[in-house]
């Protein structure tokens, strides 16, 4: 020890051993333990900051450092109007012999007024059975909304009812080129179309084109929102789906534009703007990229927890690509999950977590046992809004009412549980939804022109619509003739989306202390309070060392000599009794 105070490099320890003096050693003591003390709690505040895994934000600004995003266009009046008319017109000529309606067979003729015949008789017998009052709405609104329409009505009946794209869509410009639409299902718009910018993956966004700034290098769309006026006043007739009671969307006419990032489903519901009949919209938007820290600086997803594509793998089509994670999207899905589990049912206003598969009447829910990574197991699973045998019920005066009754028992379940987690933040979050980990934003500037004017342009823009894109070509005969006396030039509206500024905002968590700060840090406080570097950590380890290597050298050499000398160590050990 004398050896190693005479020459380390470590502050204090030599003056402790070296000293003479009893007086000046214990003073020296005191102030060498004393370092040592406030080392040792400098030491712990330094690690406690670090262990707290706190981060920092960052903001820089990126020349074109997010992709363009998706626009999915909803219109506001949903179903097809030349349609709907007919069936009312349907409806009012029927009222006194309704099985002339009924009778009709399935997809012949008029599919959808039979349809809607089937739903109203079904209620009918239930309404009757259970002595309903005429103030007893709750539950014809119901069973008889947009959501269980569309459930209970087959794919031919929707695609007749639904706003068609060439019909609704009447010219779509990215830019200088032509662009296409993607048809998407909605539960209250029924059809919705998106358009996905070019040359996206889904999976990533790290190669992209560069944004361009200007209403001209955006997207241009000019819709058919749909005919304003009918010549005949149907308002004594009911139809099923046609006004959704309660709906802050009832009654409106025009556009529904959902600006979302590219690859994701849309909420057009939770998200969006409304575009009126006549006008024309600028949407300005503002692109910004948040990167947040995972664990353990934090919460973040990159991938949704609910989303397990078991049908796909029963099918062979699953593919390693999936949608980019949206917070909005994890939720919906986690409320699904708890429908399912709750109510023993699923409800098609809510995503698809892409375990069930639906054929016809008959619908399956696909899990996975855990105990086998390869055992897909299936089982059977109603929709919450569907009625089970409805066109069997409609047709037998013998049917049983409970159908209804189960339905309704459904639906007010899966809103309860909707209801529930929409409104309870705490429930909500324990469904593990976090933000993303790479997440892009669109902020939106909105504004608003009459279109087309009423100035000398006006003629221009109605020969590009009806001479250039020849509009009225794309209806059916019937459809065609109704249109050209019925519709208005004000009837249209056109929705221009847009970058206003090409820089991206990034803003970026990164760790408040990284693994060479903490060395750093370390190392300050060793040579402020010991004198301690790496330089004395190696003398500590040779004086280490030299002990050992003297202990193990002793040791060694008596135990050679017993083994040499076994006589004399005996004779030694006699000598002593």
């Amino acid at each position: 020890m004398r050896n190693f105070a005479e020459h380390t490099s470590m502050h204090g320890i030599g003056r402790v051993i070296l000293t003479k003096k009893p007086e000046k050693r214990v003073a020296w003591a005191i102030v060498f333990v004393s370092a040592w003390a406030l080392f040792a709690l400098q030491l712990t505040s330094v690690l406690t900051k670090y262990f707290e895994y706190s981060k920092k934000t960052t903001a820089q600004l990126v020349a074109g450092g997010a992709p363009f995003p998706a626009i999915t266009l909803c219109n506001l009046q949903s179903l097809d109007f030349y349609v709907i008319l007919k069936f009312l017109k349907d409806r009012e000529e029927s009222k006194s012999n309704s099985n002339i309606v009924l009778n009709q067979p399935v997809g012949i003729n008029r599919p959808l007024p039979r349809h809607g015949e089937l739903l109203l008789d079904a209620f009918r017998k239930f309404w009757d059975r259970n002595e309903k009052t005429e103030w007893d709405k709750s539950d014809l609104d119901a069973v008889l909304s947009r959501t269980s329409l569309k459930s209970n009505l087959p794919k031919d009946v929707l695609d007749e009812i639904a706003v068609k794209q060439q019909e609704f869509i009447v010219k779509c410009n990215y830019g200088n080129s032509n662009c296409n639409l993607t048809e998407i299902t909605d539960s209250h718009f029924l059809k919705c179309f998106t358009f996905e910018p070019p040359n996206i993956r889904n999976t990533s966004f790290e190669n992209f084109q560069s944004l361009s700034e200007g209403i001209a290098s955006g997207l241009s769309v000019t819709v058919f929102t749909g005919i304003q006026d009918v010549e005949h006043n149907y308002t004594n007739i009911f139809v099923p789906g046609v006004y959704e009671k309660g709906s802050p969307l009832s009654g409106s006419s025009g556009v529904r534009v959902v600006i979302h990032p590219p690859g994701t489903e849309p909420f057009p519901l939770t998200e969006g703007q409304d575009v009126p009949p006549g006008y024309q919209a600028s949407i300005g938007i503002v692109p910004e990229r948040r990167i947040r820290l995972g664990k353990p600086y934090g919460l973040c997803a990159r991938r949704n927890r609910y989303q397990h594509n078991y049908v796909d793998k029963l099918r062979g089509s699953d593919t390693e690509e999936r949608e980019p994670y949206r917070k909005v999207s994890c939720e919906r899905m986690c409320m699904q999950q708890k429908v399912i589990k709750e109510c023993n049912c699923f409800d098609d206003t809510l995503p698809d977590m892409g375990n069930v598969e639906c054929n016809d009447a008959v619908c399956w829910l696909v899990n996975k046992n855990d105990t086998q990574c390869n055992d897909i197991q299936k089982q059977k699973v109603v929709a919450c809004r569907r009625i089970a045998s409805i066109e069997e019920c409609a047709m037998n005066d013998s049917c049983n009412a409970t159908l209804i009754a189960d339905t309704l028992k459904n639906i007010r379940c899966a809103d309860n549980v909707t209801n529930r987690l929409m409104t309870d933040l705490e429930a909500l979050s324990k469904c593990k939804c976090y933000a993303p980990c790479d997440e892009f934003r669109y902020y939106t500037l909105y504004s608003l022109a009459k279109w087309p004017s009423s100035g000398y342009e006006r003629d221009y823009v109605l020969s590009d619509i009806f001479t250039e894109e020849r509009f009225m070509s794309r209806f059916p005969e019937d459809k065609r003739e109704f249109y050209e006396t019925s519709i208005n030039r004000t009837e249209f509206a056109k929705v221009n989306v847009y970058i206003t500024d090409s820089n991206v905002l990034e803003i970026i968590e990164e760790p408040a202390i990284i693994l060479t700060q903490l060395i750093s840090d370390v190392g300050g406080q060793l040579g402020l309070w010991i004198g301690v570097s790496v330089i004395t950590v190696s003398e500590v380890i040779e004086t280490i060392l030299t002990i050992a290597t003297s202990g193990f050298r002793k040791l060694y050499r008596k135990l050679k000599v017993r083994v040499e000398n076994p006589e004399e160590e005996i004779q030694t050990g006699s000598s002593l009794v």
